[in-house]
């Protein structure tokens, strides 16, 4: 069985991440696709050893009006080389909680 999108680096499931990923082992739950929405964090995402957390990188609609895109897509590009790299994700339209415009979400 595979979680194809959990937030296991968002507070505060960061925080009970280990506990989260053995549980998961011990319920048959053979992958999780951690679901990495923030730059800062592709990273150090990128360099733990958990051979069954893999990732999917993305920036949150809530977040796009403060990135810089083509530095975003560069970084990405470069990240994406990585194994644990499954998928690009969190990418959407989203109106829920922060209203960032569809226009700069619909360019993202």
């Amino acid at each position: 069985m595979v979680d194809i999108h959990c937030h296991l680096s968002h507070p505060p499931l960061e925080q009970i991440r280990d506990s989260i990923v053995k549980k998961c082992r011990r319920l048959d739950i053979n992958y999780l696709v951690n679901s990495v929405t923030s730059l800062n964090k592709w990273e150090s995402e990128l360099n733990l050893i958990e051979p069954n957390v893999l990732l999917s990188l993305g920036i949150h609609p809530q977040s796009v009006k403060d990135i810089d895109y083509s530095y975003w897509l560069n970084q990405l590009e470069n990240f994406t080389d990585s194994s644990r790299v499954v998928a690009v994700g969190e990418i959407g339209f989203d109106k829920y909680k922060f209203n960032t415009g569809y226009s700069v979400q619909e360019k993202i």
